[in-house]
């Protein structure tokens, strides 16, 4: 947004560019365009997406599930409340987590059904999140997130990943399982 003064009118210029760039990529991210580059929230759409984002991927991942239809009826349950409580402070949510090499991600509970469901997410229970520090199909549970600051969030999670091995950076690492001398 700038401001500028021409033959004494203020004319507003606005970036159309760069707010039809952010619109677009508010389906897939939210991201703050901090310096640092901390911030990044992954936005997750599918089944399909969450398997192979989340629980194929090397990186661990903590995955902050919500109900975020306008859809009165798919909000039966939900307290939009906390979940909206939530979902406004993922950006700080996500400067804290990648700071120690945790990636963030958001989910729709009725994007994800049945990993909703083999995972024991209900609608009731939101907004809650799932630590994902192996590749096994498990991950550590944190519920009422609304009522959890940001700095014993981080704590427990780095607890929680205390015997990870580490990267070289420092950073904890996903833990890979090796059957019959395979990764899975």
């Amino acid at each position: 947004l700038k401001s500028e003064m021409y033959g004494g009118c203020q004319i507003i210029v606005v970036c159309a560019l760069c707010l039809l760039a952010i619109a677009s990529a508010a389906d897939e991210t939210v991201h703050d365009l901090s310096s640092s580059g901390a911030g990044f929230v992954k936005r997750i759409a599918s089944v399909e997406e969450f398997e192979s984002g989340i629980l194929n991927n090397q990186d661990i991942w903590f995955v902050v599930f919500s109900a975020m239809s306008d859809d009165e009826t798919k909000l039966k349950g939900v307290n939009r409340e906390k979940c909206q409580k939530v979902e406004d402070s993922m950006i700080d949510i996500a400067v804290a987590m990648n700071a120690h090499g945790v990636q963030v991600a958001l989910a729709d509970v009725d994007d994800v059904s049945a990993l909703a469901s083999e995972f024991n997410v209900r609608k009731r229970m939101l907004p809650m999140a799932m630590l994902f520090k192996t590749r096994v199909r498990d991950g550590d549970v944190y519920k009422d997130l609304a009522s959890k600051d940001i700095p014993d969030l981080e704590r427990s999670v780095l607890a929680a990943l205390e015997e990870n091995p580490r990267r070289s950076d420092g950073h904890p690492e996903k833990i890979m399982l090796a059957v019959g001398g395979g990764e899975l």
